[in-house]
């Protein structure tokens, strides 16, 4: 088969051309839009994770250590979410793309610097034993 003419004399190359861009260009939109839900379904994993290791650094304080220790987390939140925590009800409120999930906690939150976390990275101080002193920024205090 020749790629310049065939049989009618009609070149086939801008055919050929035509086609293998129009396969390139879906090819490339089907690329980027995973490419994108890899990144939305990783920034949320990652706020999970540093969400998990939040609550697990209080529990492991409170539960190995004395008063007076702490330890600094780090909490990365994507676009579109946001995160409450409330020392009235000991809860910490997840919000975001018509999500809500609420997490009631063991433990007595007598202090917090973050009352409401909006998209971006943080480095959380979190502090066991009662509240004394200038609070840093974002810092949680619980027994």
């Amino acid at each position: 088969m020749l790629l310049l003419a065939n049989k009618k004399g009609v070149e086939s190359f801008p055919f050929f051309l035509f086609l293998t861009v129009l396969i390139a260009a879906v090819v490339l939109t089907i690329s980027f839009y995973q490419l994108q839900t890899f990144s939305e379904f990783s920034s949320k994993k990652e706020m999970a994770d540093g969400y998990n290791e939040l609550v697990n650094t209080m529990e492991n304080l409170r539960a190995t250590s004395d008063p007076g220790s702490f330890k600094k987390v780090n909490l990365k939140i994507p676009g579109n979410y946001n995160i409450e925590i409330n020392s009235t009800n000991d809860t910490i409120t997840i919000k975001g793309e018509g999500d809500e999930i609420v997490n009631e906690l063991d433990f007595d939150i007598i202090y917090t610097t973050v009352p409401k976390l909006e998209p971006g990275s943080y480095n959380i101080e979190v502090f066991y034993g009662n509240f004394t002193g200038t609070p840093e920024p974002y810092t949680i205090y619980f027994i």
